[in-house]
């Protein structure tokens, strides 16, 4: 990913702790379920693009967990999540290209050009340990997407047609490759919880533009959050439709590297002010090692 485009948005999202209070109760349920339901051990936990750590319940993790690595691109934004966390003994720090292209893409339009072509290299060498959970903390559609970041040209990780075909199959690449490396690094009944922001719904205040998901998500949860359940039964729909989020797709090869045991559908309420509302419907995946 571009880590300059990277270290604005976390620069952009690094006072949203408190606002995303609710957003990080809902990830510690489904920690706590993972936990409990499969049979995680407390031993070794991995958190893969942490950033800010503003999503993160730290507080329930580092009471559970005997040791915690975070894993990111961004240094500076890690070293504001570790100024919050009680205990640091308890935690490792590691500066990894997750996307695996960073060193052969630099920008929008290099990505657009090599799309097609690219391998993506993803070198997990720097992470020792075997570990228990492993959560991606919503970096998948950061990979690609951060390229734009403050551009005209690619807007809320929705694109059509060509181009979206293009990053779909690079976007599926990149995570064979991270899947395949991170099952090398789990215990043998280990779990990935592979969180990931799916569905954007905003609306601008003041020209009142809406996102291609906005009406239909909310004609299906018939306007009330609390009916967030019956998003899933529809969740094919919304990639066939292109109204999905680039990159929050489940690469195919998951199914066969992993037990997909189930996965949860979660209400991130990321923005509101005097301008924009903005929610992301994120859906955390638990694969688990076999």
């Amino acid at each position: 990913m571009s880590i300059e485009q990277l270290a604005l948005m976390n620069i952009d999202t690094k006072d949203r702790g408190e606002d995303w209070a609710q957003y990080r109760r809902s990830i510690g349920q489904v920690i706590r379920t993972c936990i409990e339901r499969y049979g995680v051990n407390n031993g070794n936990l991995l958190l893969l693009g942490v950033g800010n750590g503003n999503d993160i319940p730290v507080e329930l993790l580092e009471s559970i967990f005997n040791s915690i690595t975070i894993v990111d691109l961004d240094e500076v934004a890690l070293d504001r999540f570790l100024s919050r966390v009680s205990d640091k003994k308890k935690f490792n720090k590691a500066i990894i290209d997750l996307s695996g292209i960073n060193n052969q893409v630099k920008s929008a339009k290099e990505l657009i050009n090599q799309a097609t072509s690219i391998q993506p290299v993803i070198d997990l060498s720097k992470l020792n340990k075997k570990y228990d959970l492993v959560v991606n903390c919503c970096f998948s559609t950061q990979l690609l997407t951060s390229y734009f970041y403050g551009t005209n040209e690619f807007q809320g990780g929705n694109v059509s047609n060509e181009l979206g075909e293009k990053l779909h199959g690079l976007s599926n690449r990149i995570h064979y490759k991270l899947f395949s490396e991170l099952k090398k690094k789990l215990v043998s009944n280990g779990v990935v919880l592979h969180m990931t922001d799916t569905l954007e719904i905003k609306q601008n205040k003041i020209t009142g533009e809406i996102s291609p998901a906005t009406i239909p998500v909310v004609n299906i949860i018939k306007g009330d959050w609390r009916n967030i359940g019956l998003l899933t039964g529809h969740l094919s729909q919304f990639f066939e439709d292109g109204l999905s989020i680039i990159g929050s797709a489940l690469p195919p090869e998951a199914h066969d590297m992993f037990a997909v045991r189930t996965y949860f559908s979660l209400l991130w309420e990321f923005l509101h002010d005097e301008q924009e509302d903005r929610n992301y419907v994120v859906f955390a995946y638990v694969l688990q090692n076999q």
